[in-house]
């Protein structure tokens, strides 16, 4: 793990205090804020290695321990922070506190809950919550209201919104979990909804989103891989089909470097490559080492440091620092057992008359097994000579004469059985596979 520079931080004396990470921002010196739920704020200063933490407890400012998100303020100045049932808070640096941005709710007057938020072109915050109303607070009013958006007919809307954008034209992007939608924020009129038909509900489940540098934008949905919006308007899904096996994507990244883009998922890391165009599974990502992934905690350092927020904690490292194990590995016989029992070149009635380790068929020299019908129960044991996390070798196997498929063995399986085989010529083949 330290060649390739993958870190994890879990709660520690001195250090983060809090196991779920719920989000990330930096700070005009590379320092990092990093927000959980149920700690408070945490402040790494970079260049001491120096935790600081602020709570409700220690008399900061915070109104509330649920920290839900971090923006930078407009200009890149000041830290502005979304709390559950805590309202939002602005950090000032001269005295080192938080002030409560006294935004409450239009009709309740109580702290709201605010999962996500984004600053119009006039300086008024959007406010989203996945339970309720979409909440706008304009610059210089005093009270907050509900921002009820209109379709084409004229027909209010209603939408579960995870978390929002503005664009340059300062159109509002709504991500939901009834699809996109592209929102003209002064007429609160709803220009375009991205919904993708005839699929299951998960496809248009939608929670986190990437913009990329090529100006495709990604989006993370629950329970139905990511989807996928091109500049020409192209909107399409990935999913198990082609190669993302998680199924919820919690977060999204794109590494500055190669262009890939990166996904947290429940089932580990994967990664699109911008080369290939292909989705591939992150190799050094052990399961639940920061836990399961917690959706939205995602975060890119102006040092292109990835950092993805889970349960126990954050996971960081830097995509073009990771190595991959270029090694194409020999797999080899080991063992066959005939009947549950090991058989020995040499012995008597032995089908073997040489090692199985050194066995293999080719036209030129033509070995094979020949087995009576009293040895149709068979088990064949392999091995290959990758040892570099040896534990995520693969095997797949194939017997020519019942099936032509390739059959994948779980990680770390490295036995084949098979029984009652019918009579018949079969050609066994077996390959491996690395870690990457």
């Amino acid at each position: 793990f330290s060649d390739n520079d993958v870190n994890y931080f879990k709660p520690a004396l001195g250090g983060l205090n809090h196991p779920i990470v719920s989000c990330f921002e930096e700070d005009e010196d590379g320092s990092l804020w990093i927000g959980t739920e149920g700690g408070g704020l945490n402040y790494w200063n970079r260049k001491t290695d120096e935790f600081r933490h602020f709570t409700q407890e220690n008399k900061s400012g915070i109104t509330s321990n649920m920290i839900k998100n971090l923006h930078r303020g407009q200009g890149g100045q000041g830290l502005l922070v979304s709390t559950f049932n805590g309202g939002m808070l602005r950090f000032e640096r001269p005295g080192l506190r938080f002030v409560d941005l006294q935004i409450r709710h239009p009709f309740t007057h109580g702290p709201l809950s605010v999962y996500d938020f984004a600053m119009d072109a006039g300086s008024g915050i959007w406010m989203t919550n996945p339970d309720s109303q979409l909440i706008y607070k304009e610059k210089g009013k005093p009270l907050a209201e509900v921002a009820s958006l209109r379709d084409a007919k004229g027909n209010v809307v209603s939408m579960h919104i995870e978390t929002l954008f503005f664009d340059k034209g300062n159109r509002l992007w709504l991500i939901t979990r009834n699809g996109l939608y592209i929102v003209n924020a002064g007429k609160r009129l709803i220009e375009k909804h991205y919904y993708i038909p005839n699929t299951s509900y998960s496809v248009n489940n939608l929670c986190s989103f990437c913009i990329t540098s090529d100006s495709e934008i990604w989006f993370g949905t629950r329970g139905g891989g990511a989807n996928k919006l091109t500049k020409d308007g192209g909107y399409s899904n990935f999913s198990e089909k082609e190669g993302l096996m998680g199924k919820t994507v919690f977060g999204i990244l794109e590494d500055t470097g190669s262009k890939n883009v990166w996904f947290s998922t429940n089932d580990g890391l994967y990664y699109y490559s911008h080369k290939t165009k292909k989705i591939q599974k992150f190799p050094m990502d052990i399961p639940n080492l920061c836990g399961a992934f917690y959706v939205r905690s995602c975060f890119k350092t102006s040092r292109n440091e990835m950092l993805f927020g889970g349960t126990k904690g954050f996971i960081m490292f830097t995509p073009g620092k990771i190595k991959q194990n270029s090694q194409k590995p020999k797999v080899f016989f080991t063992d066959l057992l005939i009947n549950n029992k090991k058989v020995i070149p040499g012995d008597e009635k032995s089908p073997l008359k040489q090692d199985i380790s050194t066995f293999s068929y080719t036209k030129e020299n033509n070995n094979k097994i020949i087995l009576s019908h009293k040895q149709s129960n068979i088990e064949i044991r392999v091995s290959t000579n990758s040892y570099l996390d040896a534990e995520k070798n693969r095997c797949s196997y194939r017997m020519i004469g019942l099936s032509d498929k390739w059959y994948l063995l779980p990680p770390g399986q490295k036995s084949i059985q098979f029984f009652n085989l019918p009579a018949g010529k079969y050609i066994f083949e077996v390959k491996a596979a690395t870690n990457d």
